[in-house]
């Protein structure tokens, strides 16, 4: 009995780590909000929440991007008011709110297409331009169509997004993007029934999430998962299986089981 707890301690710990990780990375940030010195670090401190928050607490997560987004149309930094519009748009669609999803969606993309909105920003990421900041908004939001497709049902509409997103990701090179990209483009294909299609895509999105950063890698789980279901459309039970337990150890130690 010993020797089965210890097996099962070691292989919990990454969970326990990393979810002890994430509740540290929380204190700090509300930490940061409450002693925030200008409105910049707390818009920053609300961005990070908000994205925090999501797949966690919803309603919480909407809070913070609003009042993220209140202080960024105040100092008129219009990319980060559109970074945080888009990131909007995720618990909004989880919530079933569909018609509010699109709204921030289009005014987000309104922002991000004005190249005039580069001559304000405010900390831009290492190796960033204020073009490229805006590219990448460009992506992102055309992924947030994407989602918001996904939910809705229209898979067509679901994949010309993700194509489009898919350019702007290609133009900068942005692996993060372009994982979750592939993966929501194998999705649809699967709701489509075009299984062999599906599968490629997903094989894709994990090589790409194969070389990012380990934070970076929240929903790698879910493409096992949608591996799994695509195996188990095709009668391949034993491949089902195989990523359904990957799904679960990968989205373990993301410490996020909620999209698989």
């Amino acid at each position: 009995m010993r020797s089965l707890n210890k097996i099962l301690f070691l292989l919990l710990l990454p969970v326990f780590v990393t979810a002890q990780f994430q509740r540290n990375q929380l204190d700090s940030m509300h930490q940061v909000l409450q002693h925030a010195a200008n409105d910049t670090i707390r818009m920053d401190a609300y961005y990070k929440l908000g994205m925090y928050y999501d797949d966690v607490n919803l309603d919480s997560s909407l809070y913070y991007n609003e009042e993220g987004i209140a202080i960024a149309r105040q100092l008129n930094l219009k990319l980060n008011e559109a970074e945080m519009l888009m990131n909007s748009c995720f618990p909004l669609a989880k919530m079933g709110n569909y018609p509010q999803s699109l709204k921030v969606l289009s005014q987000a993309l309104e922002i991000a297409g004005n190249p005039s909105n580069e001559k304000n920003t405010w900390h831009l990421l290492k190796g960033q331009t204020p073009q490229t900041y805006r590219v990448s908004l460009l992506g992102w939001t055309h992924m947030g169509f994407d989602n918001l497709y996904g939910y809705t049902g229209s898979y067509e509409k679901q994949m010309a997004s993700a194509y489009e997103a898919k350019k702007f990701a290609e133009s900068i090179k942005d692996s993060i993007l372009l994982a979750f990209l592939y993966g929501d483009i194998g999705d649809a294909y699967m709701k489509l029934n075009k299984l062999d299609t599906a599968i490629a895509f997903e094989q894709t999105a994990l090589k790409y999430f194969s070389v990012i950063p380990f934070e970076d890698r929240k929903y790698e789980g879910q493409v096992y998962s949608s591996i799994g279901s695509i195996y188990q459309q095709m009668g391949n039970l034993d491949l089902a299986k195989e990523n359904f337990e990957r799904a679960i150890r990968t989205g373990s130690l993301q410490n996020n089981l909620a999209r698989i």
